[in-house]
């Protein structure tokens, strides 16, 4: 995460941001689509690099989005929805896999 930030910080955030969501759609619609296992890793292991860009990136955005005064609640609300995502995440995978199929939790 530390060089994930830093590297948001040396480039635009934006452009940063950007790139780790196509990193991540990209890396999510080839683990889907893939048959074969080494693939599949190096996809997730994609999306997990993607992800820390994410994650660290949309953290500087809002912090220097939003003045002092504002930045706490900001923050709280960020991070708070993005630990909800962490609760929802698996429950709701494990619905699409008992429905369709294990590659729909990629799409």
């Amino acid at each position: 995460m530390i060089i994930a930030g830093r590297i948001a910080d040396v480039y635009a955030r934006r452009t940063v941001l950007y790139i780790g969501m196509i990193i991540f759609g990209l890396s999510s619609l080839f683990a889907g689509l893939t048959t074969n296992m080494l693939f599949l890793i190096l996809c997730r292991a994609l999306q997990s690099i993607s992800c820390t860009i994410l994650y660290t990136a949309t953290g500087a955005i809002a912090s220097n989005t939003f003045l002092v005064t504002q930045r706490e609640k900001a923050m709280g609300i960020l991070f708070g929805v993005n630990a909800l995502d962490f609760a929802v995440g698996p429950v709701l995978a494990g619905f699409i896999v008992g429905m369709l199929n294990w590659r729909w939790v990629f799409f």
